[in-house]
């Protein structure tokens, strides 16, 4: 399936998809702290995703 050329509102339609089904997992509280820092981990990058994009790199 194509989807065209990744802009730059497609980019935040993906991020915003990532955090949305992230949200659900901060629902549950952590097994431990591996798995809380891997949630962690997933936001900074998702943050550092969203920074890129809005400032015309790539992540």
């Amino acid at each position: 399936m194509a989807h065209g050329p990744l802009t730059i509102p497609r980019q935040l339609e993906d991020i915003a998809r990532d955090v949305h089904d992230l949200a659900f997992d901060f629902m549950e509280p952590a097994r431990d702290t591996r798995d809380a820092e891997a949630r962690i981990a997933r936001v900074e990058d998702l943050a550092a995703r969203l920074r890129a994009t809005v400032r015309g790199r790539s992540a």
